[in-house]
């Protein structure tokens, strides 16, 4: 009888060990961010903060029908997603300014992406990444931009990684 108790106990701590699994956490690099960074058009050596910016992201068929998202905070930086199904993204920006009677008013910028996609295999854990070569931007032109220019920090530009500004933002 105690050989089979300890038959027992045998039994379920290999069949236990045998069944446990890898954990399969992602620790490596994903899909990069777009990363922009705002600077001061009237002085390019300072960065400059933008209030209450929201963010739009589209494709080719118009911009997504949720609200975006808004940064209600100062910041000279953001990092938004590149659309991984299309080679185009349109970004809508839009920002809160005072006008010469003080009044608040909100004034959108969009610009597109247009890119080559490449698809990488990372690990069982993480899947696939998509990097983004060759990429070229154009500003839409309306009467009151409130950027004034948009400068990549490298030529071709590609996002390959998330480590610094891929583009300045001057405004």
């Amino acid at each position: 009888m105690k050989i089979l108790k300890i038959l027992t106990i045998l039994f379920v701590a290999i069949t236990a060990l045998i069944s446990c699994e890898k954990d399969d956490i992602c620790i490596e690099e994903i899909t990069p961010y777009f990363i922009v960074r705002f600077y001061d058009a009237d002085n390019p050596e300072f960065y400059k903060k933008v209030v209450d910016i929201k963010v739009e992201l589209g494709g080719i068929d118009g911009f997504y029908e949720d609200d975006g998202l808004t940064i209600k905070a100062f910041t000279d930086s953001i990092a938004v997603p590149v659309k991984v199904t299309e080679d185009l993204t349109k970004f809508k920006l839009t920002v809160v300014q005072i006008d010469e009677d003080d009044n608040l008013i909100e004034n959108e910028d969009i610009f597109e992406l247009n890119y080559t996609r490449e698809n990488v295999y990372v690990s069982r854990s993480c899947g696939y990444k998509t990097l983004y070569y060759d990429v070229n931007m154009d500003l839409k032109d309306d009467e009151d931009n409130w950027i004034k220019t948009i400068v990549p920090t490298e030529d071709p530009l590609n996002i390959v990684n998330q480590d610094s500004a891929h583009v300045k933002i001057y405004h």
